[in-house]
């Protein structure tokens, strides 16, 4: 069992679609353990993949992308403002306490669906973890 944590960037947030959230995922793999054919009682296992188990999150950054256009007929001009506005944890705790429970209940929901275990494994094993028939359960013995 190791701990670890992996860096992630929600984006498209908000019913505008222009907040986005930094945020790190705290987690505890699980080794792999391999497929046995047969025990001495005549049993089997059939294996199982390594896993992740969500600790916590914690949300660093938040922000926000705001862009308007303006087009004048007149001068047949076009502008484009865009207004970027970020928020750190040490500005506003209180924030980012009630994100950190948001965004935990978001990645709880979809924490092997939208592939967020996968990549919390593989920043953690690389490689280790694309090889067929090799597990971290046999590469630490």
């Amino acid at each position: 069992m190791k701990t670890s944590s992996h860096f992630f960037t929600l984006e498209e947030l908000g019913v505008a679609g222009n907040l986005w959230v930094d945020f790190t995922i705290h987690f505890t793999a699980l080794p792999a353990e391999p497929m046995v054919k047969y025990f001495l009682d005549g049993t089997g296992s059939p294996g199982f993949p390594a896993s992740a188990e969500l600790d916590r999150i914690e949300c660093n950054l938040m922000g926000s992308d705001f862009g308007f256009r303006f087009s004048t007929n007149a001068r047949k001009l076009d502008y484009t403002v865009t207004r970027n506005y970020t928020v750190t944890r040490s500005e506003k705790p209180e924030w980012f306490e009630l994100l950190d429970r948001i965004i935990q209940n978001h990645i709880e929901r979809v924490w092997t669906r939208d592939h967020y275990e996968h990549e919390c494994l593989e920043s953690l094993l690389g490689e280790e973890l694309r090889v067929f028939g090799k597990s971290w359960y046999e590469s630490e013995g």
